[in-house]
C-alpha cells in the first residue's frame, strides 16, 4: 500500500476462471484490526482482515445505486464488476463525490450562462 500510495487492497481468489473478489482491505483495517491488536504482519494472511467485507455493484449500476449500496451496507467503498462477476475495480465514496460535484458544478454554469441573448 505504501508503494503504490493506496488506501485499499482488493483481495482476490484467482482460478482459471478468472479473479474473483472475496474482500476489500484498507488502511484502516491495518491499524485497528492489526496494528492494535498487535497481530504480526509478517504472519496474518491479508484475508483474514478481509473476511465478510465484500460489497459489491454491478458496473451498469447508477451513482444513485451506488451511494445506495453504500449506505445499506455502510461502506465507503465498492467492488465494481460485470454481471459475470469479472472485476472492475472499486468504488469510493469520494469517486461518487467527485462525480456530484462535477454534475452541480455544469447545473450551476447552465443557470449562469444565457442559453440566448436578446439583442
Amino acid at each position: 500500500m505504501r508503494e503504490q500510495h493506496v488506501g485499499t487492497l482488493l483481495v482476490v481468489n484467482s482460478s482459471d476462471g478468472g479473479a474473483q473478489a472475496v474482500g476489500i482491505v484498507t488502511d484502516r483495517d491495518l491499524v485497528i484490526e492489526a496494528m492494535a491488536r498487535g497481530l504480526d504482519a509478517a504472519r496474518t494472511p491479508v484475508g483474514r482482515l478481509a473476511e465478510g467485507k465484500l460489497a459489491v455493484v454491478r458496473e451498469s449500476a447508477s451513482v444513485d445505486d451506488a451511494i445506495a449500496a453504500m449506505k445499506e451496507r455502510g461502506v465507503r467503498r465498492l467492488i465494481v464488476a460485470s454481471e459475470r462477476g469479472e472485476l472492475y475495480g472499486i468504488v469510493s465514496l469520494d469517486d461518487l463525490l467527485d462525480a456530484l460535484a462535477h454534475e452541480m458544478s455544469e447545473l450551476a454554469y447552465a443557470v449562469r450562462i444565457p442559453a440566448y441573448s436578446y439583442v
